[in-house]
């Protein structure tokens, strides 16, 4: 193929950006944000393998963490040349700053009109500590903000659910729970790569999501319980 026909392919493919914003305040430290690490870290390949299936799709991946305040740690990356950095926890929670980060990636500048609705996977396992309210309101009125998809994942017992929910689209079905290892992994992959996959296909936002996969059961004191958050 020539480089004007490799240009042209270029610039005729749809954009789709990706954001994991994840919480690494302390409470994250441990078993929670070694999980979200190993599971990005092992799922890129089957990401890559989304963008390959879908070559009309240009798939760029975002990573924001927030603790006392939040920080970009990729930005705009294409798929095919992402690497995982792994995460580090300490601070408060500041989920709102987060979602400020994400739009200075959904400006006109930075957003084809043919653009796919951004994916954007918010994992927490408190509540906010900042102004997180003023924030989302924010993130849902801005023009691309109010048409992402938007994947909370409440992780273990103590998250804000009902902040969470505020934050979810679609509505269909109940929050995403995490309150083991597995299950946890089970969700990222689902949210990351499944729901991406979905996206890639319709080029459309996700009105109605691929089903999420079923959680593990554990009980405290059986056989997993390390497994337990």
């Amino acid at each position: 193929m020539s480089d004007f026909a490799n240009l042209g392919e270029a610039v005729n493919r749809r954009l789709l950006k990706i954001f994991w914003l994840v919480d690494a305040s302390g409470s994250m430290d441990g078993a929670k944000m070694a999980t979200v690490n190993r599971a990005i870290k092992d799922l890129i390949p089957e990401m890559r393998e989304v963008a390959d299936e879908n070559p009309e799709i240009e798939m760029q991946v975002n990573v924001i963490m927030f603790e006392s305040k939040a920080k970009w740690i990729h930005r705009a990356v294409n798929i095919q040349d992402f690497t995982w950095t792994d995460i580090e926890t300490g601070g408060y929670t500041s989920t709102g700053a987060a979602l400020s980060f994400a739009l200075e990636e959904m400006t006109e500048e930075k957003m084809s009109k043919r653009a796919i609705p951004p994916l954007v996977i918010l994992m927490s396992d408190g509540g906010a500590t900042d102004d997180y309210e003023k924030k989302l309101g924010d993130f849902l009125s801005d023009k691309w903000g109010k048409k992402t998809t938007r994947i909370p994942i409440a992780i273990g017992d103590d998250c804000d659910e009902v902040s969470l929910e505020k934050f979810r689209y679609p509505k269909e079905g109940p929050l995403l729970r995490a309150h083991n290892a597995s299950d946890l992994t089970k969700l990222i992959k689902w949210a990351s790569v499944t729901v991406s996959s979905s996206l890639s296909q319709t080029g459309t936002g996700g009105d109605l999501l691929p089903p999420p996969p079923a959680m593990n059961q554990v009980q405290l004191g059986g056989s997993d319980s390390d497994d337990q958050f």
